[in-house]
């Protein structure tokens, strides 16, 4: 069983909650990602770009966006996790960081020492598996999935057997619930052979895809940031899938700035990079080691995130997968 995060303890806290500090109030960091951590490293300043329920979006003049959200939160890397209220007054407000101190406006002081570090765990480097074996869990999670007899899951008859089938009839029904059209998963789960195919495939979909639908992560990006990292997970079981992953993922850089929102561009790059929200670390970890009852607990918390943001996501996971390594036609599904 896979770890739900990897942390790792920093240095005994310096400040003390309710230490004054002008009109400050002090809170003290629950758990802090590990590009944030590395971004407070030095001196740096920007502004809250977005302040929504559950969340505070910053944008740094210099290093990566980052986010502030409730302690149980989900765990990212750009995630520090602390017990504020998230407030639509804070847009637009300036942000610090000095000392391992972060500074929101003049209503937020949050304390980073001693706060545990969030990492992804290292799964590409510990666990190998076939494409054959990859595929075949992904097949058994994908009927559980679907054939789980809550509401969530309706019972479907007759679930096929072929796992990429399977995962491509899942495939369509996590994108169906997230509002995306039903072409953008039929084009992705077309087989895909070879590094050139899969550039002018990802090519199409992200030209199609990206900035499709509302908020700050369009579900469109959600989708394709899912793709991005399955790359990853699948260069585990063939390593010229991993040259592939960094020349798609330079091509959505170049792309999405210009396509979509600073927080999802952002996010993209990091998928490109094989880095995401904790779940879908857990996630990966466990196709790659063929736990499947684990798989379903990382599938239903990947889902749980926003309104569509984790089912888009998830469903581009699994469509990666299967252009990746499934190797035979899909068929389309009705929903």
């Amino acid at each position: 069983m896979s770890p739900p995060f990897v942390v790792t303890q920093g240095p005994p806290g310096l400040a003390r909650p309710g230490e004054p500090a002008g009109r400050r109030r002090f809170v003290p960091a629950t758990l802090v990602g590990f590009r944030v951590k590395e971004t407070l490293g030095e001196e740096v300043a920007g502004r809250v770009i977005a302040a929504v329920s559950g969340a505070i979006y910053i944008e740094l003049d210099r290093g990566p966006l980052l986010w502030l959200a409730a302690p149980g939160g989900v765990p990212h890397g750009r995630a520090l996790l602390a017990p504020l209220p998230p407030d639509p007054d804070l847009a637009g407000a300036p942000v610090s960081a000095v000392a391992g101190e972060v500074l929101v406006g003049d209503l937020i002081r949050i304390g980073v020492p001693g706060a545990p570090v969030w990492r992804p765990p290292g799964w590409a480097e510990r666990m190998v598996t076939s494409p054959e074996q990859l595929m075949a869990t992904l097949g058994a999670v994908a009927r559980r999935q679907l054939d789980g007899g809550t509401p969530a899951r309706p019972v479907l008859p007759a679930l096929p057997q072929d796992a990429g089938a399977a995962a491509g009839f899942w495939t369509a029904q996590l994108a169906a619930r997230a509002s995306l059209p039903e072409w953008i998963v039929h084009d992705a789960l077309r087989p895909v052979f070879g590094g050139a195919g899969f550039l002018e495939r990802l090519d199409e979909l992200a030209e199609a895809g990206l900035g499709l639908g509302p908020g700050l992560t369009p579900s469109g990006d959600d989708f394709i940031g899912g793709l991005l990292f399955s790359l990853h997970v699948a260069g585990t079981c063939d390593a010229s899938l991993v040259a592939v992953a960094r020349a798609c993922g330079e091509r959505v850089s170049q792309l999405a700035p210009a396509r979509t929102t600073p927080v999802s561009a952002a996010l993209l790059v990091d998928y490109s990079r094989g880095e995401g929200p904790e779940p879908l670390h857990r996630l990966a970890c466990n196709v790659l080691g063929g736990n499947v009852i684990e798989c379903d607990r990382a599938c239903d918390d990947l889902a749980a995130i926003g309104a569509a943001t984790g089912r888009a996501t998830l469903a581009g996971f699994v469509a990666g997968l299967v252009m990746a390594l499934g190797r035979r036609p899909i068929a389309r599904h009705g929903h």
